[in-house]
C-alpha cells in the first residue's frame, strides 16, 4: 500500500472516530467488532496512541481473562459512549 493511500485511510479513520455523528459507522466495520463499545462490554480503555494502551489491556486481561474490553479506537467518542451506557471507562494520559 503506498504512502498516499495509507495516509488517506488514517485521515478518514480519525475523522470517523472523532465525530459523534460519524462514529456509528464503526459498527459497520467488521474488523472493529471486538474493539468498539457496545452494551455487552465490561470496560472501555482509551488513550492517545503511545500512552500504554496495549500494556494496560494486557495487564487487565492477565488478571481477568474473560473480560470484554472496548479499546484501541483512540477516540474520545468511545469514552463518551461508554459513560452514556453506564460502562466503566478508563482514559489513559501520558506526559506529552
Amino acid at each position: 500500500m503506498n504512502k498516499i493511500i495509507r495516509n488517506l485511510k488514517f485521515l478518514i479513520g480519525r475523522t470517523i472516530n472523532n465525530s459523534r455523528f460519524l462514529f456509528h459507522i464503526n459498527y459497520l466495520r467488521s474488523e472493529k467488532d471486538k474493539l468498539i463499545i457496545n452494551p455487552d462490554k465490561d470496560i472501555c480503555i482509551e488513550g492517545f496512541p503511545r500512552s500504554g494502551n496495549s500494556y494496560f489491556v494486557m495487564l487487565l486481561r492477565r488478571c481477568n481473562p474473560e473480560i470484554k474490553i472496548a479499546n484501541h479506537i483512540h477516540s474520545p467518542v468511545q469514552l463518551i459512549k461508554a459513560i452514556n451506557l453506564g460502562i466503566p471507562a478508563v482514559m489513559l494520559i501520558r506526559k506529552p
